[in-house]
């Protein structure tokens, strides 16, 4: 038998009718008309929905004749607003409060009706309005604590409310798995750290499974699209340990998936490099060979081959590589020498440390080295276990599927020779102590690197307009034509204002550059661009700040835009040195924090889609050719 509650409810007429004390009775009357035909949800019995209509028109009884009310009014300046409501009568005045929006009210008084029949539908209803309300405040793990109350509350009698509820938590879950990986505010022993971990783990094979995978068809609810899916991952990927990343990306390329392939390669050659184990750099390769069918990631194999000590493999495999600036690059790298390989050896440090430890958390302050790696006593055993004829076809079982079309016509084994001849020649290398730092600019691999049918995963940066896919990663990273590129960065000055006109005269005549005029390099560069990039598409002034190579494809882009009608508008909140490193008395490193809203607009119309506001840290190579000081690299 239901209990009979009487307990007095803190409310009032005023709330009842959601009209604020100061009503004319015009809006008394029409607010009373309007709350009458709404209805609530078909979930709640007919007792409820008639205690309702009840309680409204007890209010408006008293609000609407004007000797009640201000007798009700007075008694209110002296005794503080008490109705007792009893049972369906209670749970249907805190049903009108929830629709006037009072919330924190209904919840406050739980224990009351929660064991009448409808009043569970209620605070399930209150903590999904709660859950909606920490969500646009960004609070996003509160938002999922109140949803996950919510359906602790309906125990399956309700279904409709309770699908409604599943897809507010299923459009949640991105933000909520960030969150509960990173745990930086919320302290957690080892034991909770493991169960958060696997939660977070297990929420996002979910996801990949309602996807049908990475680049899957499938809804998974977040009504994240392709793009924002990828953004996604890569936010991800430097909150995941090594085994997780390769456990999770190796199952996901088996449906197959080339964006799953290429990640579990990169884990694997990271985890190879940090725990000395060439085998997992083998493995690693088998990937990529697959993808060679329908990817140019020549490079990756240059990579594994170097790794596994076979250096004329890996020269053939630069060979293949369709990416001629970045063969350039590596040939700069390599002066003085007869062949890339110290080129390539300094690339690949700068990739490992800089790129792949960096997007692992377990791996994030490793330190190992290419030397490191080369001189140990395991890896050279392992390398001489695996000095043997080597198929190009090999890979892991899980790769069996994910190539396509038909196969290229590729040398099956590497001679044993060569490839003993090739590491005596990489020790030559190694000794020459290469692995110190070079100065490349960071490479994102990930932005040339995943489908050519997606946008590239960027961690800070909104991506370009598909006609604008000139490329912009730079001396010495990778430009690979086909793939979207990476948006502008700021063309404004430091107080937000257009950036004023290009200067004429030739580009920062400054003997020796430091932190200061650095800085002024790159506010300069920034007014050139914002000519070549604004409406004008003025690129004249390009040729006096950037070299013949980074000219060639800001000339690209501002042309490609002006032919669209299109031109971005920057408005920089911030900007500032966060490194200065010098390599030499004529080439420099720079690394800046950017704040800056950027507008795109074609045909005169402003683009919000594409329109972004963003902080991000680009690093600038400028180097000193005939007296002036010139941007020869950009790295987003």
């Amino acid at each position: 038998m239901t209990p009979t509650l009487g307990v007095p409810l803190t409310l009032n007429y005023y709330q009842l009718l959601n009209v604020p004390a100061t009503a004319s009775p015009e809006q008394i009357e029409q607010t009373y008309q309007d709350r009458g035909q709404q209805q609530p949800r078909p979930e709640f019995s007919a007792e409820v929905r008639q205690a309702r209509q009840e309680l409204l028109d007890q209010a408006y009884g008293v609000l609407h004749n004007p000797e009640e009310r201000t007798a009700y009014d007075q008694t209110l300046l002296t005794t503080p607003p008490r109705l007792t409501l009893l049972n369906q009568q209670r749970v249907a005045g805190l049903l009108l409060l929830l629709e006037a929006g009072q919330v924190a009210i209904v919840l406050e008084d739980t224990p009351q009706i929660n064991s009448l029949s409808d009043g569970p539908l209620v605070l399930a209803l209150a903590h999904r309005d709660l859950a909606a309300e920490l969500s646009q405040g960004n609070q996003i793990a509160a938002a999922v604590h109140e949803i996950q109350k919510a359906q602790t509350l309906l125990h399956s009698r309700y279904p409709t409310l309770e699908r409604e509820l599943a897809d507010r938590l299923r459009a949640l879950r991105p933000r909520w798995i960030l969150i509960l990986l990173d745990g930086k505010d919320t302290p957690r022993t080892p034991a909770e750290e493991k169960t958060v971990r696997h939660l977070a783990l297990q929420q996002f094979t979910h996801i990949l499974q309602e996807r049908e995978g990475i680049e899957g068809a499938g809804q998974d609810g977040s009504r994240l699209s392709l793009d924002q899916f990828f953004q996604f991952i890569q936010e991800l990927l430097p909150l995941l340990d090594a085994q997780e990343q390769q456990e999770i990306f190796a199952n996901e390329a088996t449906r197959p998936s080339v964006a799953a392939s290429y990640l579990v390669s990169q884990v694997m050659i990271a985890q190879g490099v940090a725990k000395l184990q060439p085998e997992l750099i083998r493995q690693a390769r088998g990937y990529l060979i697959r993808l060679a069918q329908r990817r140019d990631v020549a490079l990756e194999l240059a990579v594994c081959a170097l790794l596994l000590g076979q250096v004329e493999g890996a020269e053939q495999a630069l060979k293949r590589s369709n990416d001629r600036d970045l063969l350039a690059s590596i040939k700069s790298l390599s002066a003085g020498s007869e062949d890339l390989l110290p080129g390539l050896f300094r690339y690949t440090q700068e990739w490992i440390t800089e790129q792949l430890f960096s997007q692992t958390r377990d791996l994030k302050t490793c330190s190992v080295t290419l030397h490191d790696y080369f001189a140990n006593p395991v890896v050279q055993q392992s390398l001489e276990q695996l000095d043997q004829p080597v198929r190009l076809t090999e890979s892991p079982p899980s790769e069996n599927t994910v190539s396509t079309g038909a196969t290229k016509p590729t040398p099956t084994t590497a001679p044993r020779s060569e490839t003993r001849r090739g590491r005596r020649k990489f020790s030559l290398v190694a000794g020459l102590g290469l692995a110190a730092t070079v100065g490349a600019a960071l490479i994102w691999f990930m932005s040339s690197r995943i489908p050519q049918t997606t946008t590239a995963i960027t961690p800070t940066l909104e991506s370009v307009a598909p006609d604008e896919a000139a490329p912009v990663t730079v001396t010495p990273g990778r430009t690979n034509a086909p793939e979207p590129s990476l948006p502008p960065s700021s063309g404004m000055t430091a107080n937000g204002a257009t950036t004023p006109a290009a200067p004429t005269k030739p580009a920062v005549p400054i003997t020796t550059l430091d932190r200061t005029s650095a800085e002024q390099v790159i506010r300069t560069w920034q007014a050139v661009k914002q000519q070549a990039l604004g409406e004008d598409h003025d690129i004249k002034a390009l040729a006096r700040i950037l070299d013949s190579t980074q000219r060639t494809i800001w000339q690209d882009r501002a042309q490609i835009l002006a032919k669209t009608q299109s031109h971005w508008r920057y408005t920089l909140q911030d900007l500032s040195v966060r490194k200065f490193q010098s390599l030499s008395p004529e080439r420099v490193l720079v690394t800046v924090q950017i704040q800056e809203k950027a507008q795109f607009y074609q045909k005169g119309q402003l683009k919000q889609s594409r329109s972004y506001e963003k902080t991000y840290t680009p690093t600038y190579q400028i180097e000193r050719k005939n007296g002036t000081w010139l941007i020869t690299g950009i790295a987003l």
